[in-house]
């Protein structure tokens, strides 16, 4: 959702933003005797609700519960929570941590807002409006989201929200064991007050051990944090550890202004981009919200499935329309064809040519077939090759019967006439009859030409 209305409940005051996709606008605040005033605010701005609270009526309890199958071990936790918070239905439990060990416990945090009459008014008022509630988050289960990636083991964050107080939650292994909320005022001696009370509590309660460190993480400006370290002398037992607020704003994408060390923009900002799975509001209060969410996830659906079939019946009308252009175009060749066929089936009467010119044809391709002049031609180019003095003016070859015959025509020179007779007797001797059909020596060229004739 691009647009909801971020509600931030104090012990005081209740504040509200308008949450878009560039970030939170101007606020306006109520006091607990702004109801009428609230009522008509909810009047004007009807978008979904993210509630977040940051009281002093908050507790947790921490204990391990025995790992059994998933549906008796949720009937098992949801009675040990009542059994731990009796008097609210604004009640949760988280299971922090799954042991893969057979006999060991599973991690488990259960907490509780003690005083629902507090948000009794508030909630009334957004029932009235039928404005869907999305769950009621609280500070110190967000706060966790600003540890990830530490590597400390036991550590306290200390935390200013300006419309409420300091935040102290104590985090093992990144998860939330602890948390209250102090009383305003200046956030470097608050931090000192509380680390130094904070401690033997958690070793009182066993969440600590006496021999372990606990680092007190600040989300400060650098200001503060240099005001913190000049009043607060070293401790072994409690180290300090800042953690910038510009960096992690810049970190989480926070786009709102910040001022001092107020962390508010960043819970804020938190709850509307990442907001926990697990909240405080029972089932009937966000039924509205879990149905218009059924709602809309069913349009879209639905919408997807309807231009899936859009889609599918325009591919379908234009696979036919090619089909149909197909189609048409082999009939037209079809009708073609028959055409051509109708006017070529007369033609073969007509053809030009004799039975007995196409059977002189066909004797002639056989002949040639049987009566090949390649070796004749072959053994006459290796005797001419040994005597390159004979001239060879032309060759006819002839492939008459029971052997084909060559003509061969020469030009020569007295000084060449011994190779000619040499050139006869190579091919006598290589099987072949010469005939000499003209002597030219009369003629009046100036050179003298032999006409030959050489069977093999």
């Amino acid at each position: 959702m691009k647009r909801k209305t971020l509600l931030l409940l104090t012990d005081h005051r209740l504040t509200a933003w308008q949450w878009t996709a560039s970030g939170c606008d101007t606020p306006r605040s109520f006091s607990n005797a702004e109801l009428a005033e609230f009522d008509a605010y909810l009047k004007k701005h009807r978008d979904p609700i993210w509630l977040l609270v940051d009281l002093t009526g908050e507790e947790f309890h921490y204990e391990g519960l025995p790992h059994i199958n998933d549906l008796d071990h949720h009937a098992a936790a949801l009675q040990r929570l009542a059994a731990h918070f009796p008097d609210t239905p604004l009640r949760m439990v988280v299971k922090q941590f799954k042991q893969t060990r057979i006999g060991q416990d599973d991690e488990m945090l259960y907490s509780a807002l003690t005083q629902p009459t507090h948000l009794t008014p508030w909630l009334a008022a957004m029932q009235a409006r039928h404005i869907p509630l999305a769950g009621i988050y609280s500070v110190a289960h967000l706060s966790g989201v600003l540890l990830q990636g530490s590597e400390v083991e036991h550590q306290l964050l200390v935390t200013l929200e300006a419309e409420a107080g300091v935040r102290i939650a104590y985090f093992y292994k990144n998860r939330l064991r602890f948390s209250r909320l102090a009383t305003p005022g200046d956030l470097a001696d608050r931090t000192i007050v509380e680390a130094r009370q904070t401690r033997p509590y958690l070793t009182h309660c066993r969440l600590l051990p006496r021999d372990q460190p606990l680092t007190v993480t600040v989300l400060c400006p650098s200001d503060t944090w240099h005001a913190l370290a000049s009043r607060m002398p070293p401790d072994p037992e409690l180290p300090l550890r800042q953690l910038d607020l510009a960096e992690t704003a810049q970190r989480l994408g926070v786009t709102t202004e910040l001022a001092g060390s107020d962390a508010t923009p960043l819970f804020l900002h938190l709850l509307a981009t990442q907001p926990p799975t697990r909240q405080y509001a029972p089932d009937e209060l966000t039924l509205r919200f879990r149905q218009r969410t059924t709602h809309r996830t069913l349009y879209t659906l639905a919408l997807i499935l309807t231009s899936a079939v859009a889609a599918w019946g325009l591919i379908n009308l234009w696979q036919a329309r090619q089909q149909h252009v197909e189609a048409t175009s082999l009939q037209r060749q079809t009708q073609q064809l028959l055409a051509h066929g109708t006017q070529v089936r007369p033609a073969p009467g007509q053809l030009p040519a004799t039975a007995s010119d196409i059977r002189a044809v066909v004797d002639r391709l056989r002949s040639l077939d049987q009566i090949p002049p390649q070796h004749l031609l072959i053994g006459l180019s290796h005797i001419l090759t040994a005597l390159p003095a004979v001239q060879l003016l032309k060759l006819e070859w002839q492939g008459t019967q029971p052997s084909p015959t060559v003509q061969l025509q020469f030009m020569t020179t007295p000084e060449t006439a011994d190779q000619l007779g040499r050139f006869r007797q190579a091919l006598t001797a290589s099987g072949y009859r010469v005939i000499e059909l003209q002597d030219r020596d009369g003629d009046d060229s100036p050179m003298p030409r032999h006409t030959w004739q050489v069977s093999g």
